[in-house]
């Protein structure tokens, strides 16, 4: 079975996905932890409206890099880890990098593209009603 899913995350807003699913024995199972982004257009790009920093690997304090306010990168993966979600973020360069999402709502934006609907919070993310 495949879902498609949208939530707000307090890092991008709207942002949506497919997931997996299979089921046996009564139990619905995710099939994966991680997930491509679906973008409407095929328009990936995400313009940092700060500076952010992307560490090496999901939950590491390693830097890989940091996003400059105004660079445009892309979000290659969604993934759900221990109960946080990353965006795995490619630069122009190729480079690969992990941002950690917040758990709360931040007062500037992390990309222009950001989108939010009214909408309520559960869990650090931003549901759309």
């Amino acid at each position: 079975m495949v879902t498609s899913e949208t939530a707000q995350f307090f890092a991008t807003g709207m942002i949506s996905w497919s997931m997996k699913f299979t089921y046996k024995d009564g139990k619905v199972k995710r099939t994966a932890s991680q997930f491509t982004p679906t973008y409407e257009k095929n328009v990936k790009n995400w313009t940092a409206q700060r500076n952010l920093n992307l560490y090496q690997q999901l939950g590491s304090k390693t830097l890989a890099y940091t996003i400059k306010n105004g660079d445009v990168v892309q979000i290659n993966k969604i993934i759900f880890k221990d109960f946080k979600v990353y965006f795995q973020v490619i630069n122009k360069s190729g480079k690969i990098g992990y941002l950690t999402c917040p758990k709360t709502f931040q007062s500037k934006n992390y990309f222009k593209e950001s989108q939010w609907q009214s909408s309520y919070i559960k869990g650090g993310v931003c549901y759309g009603m």
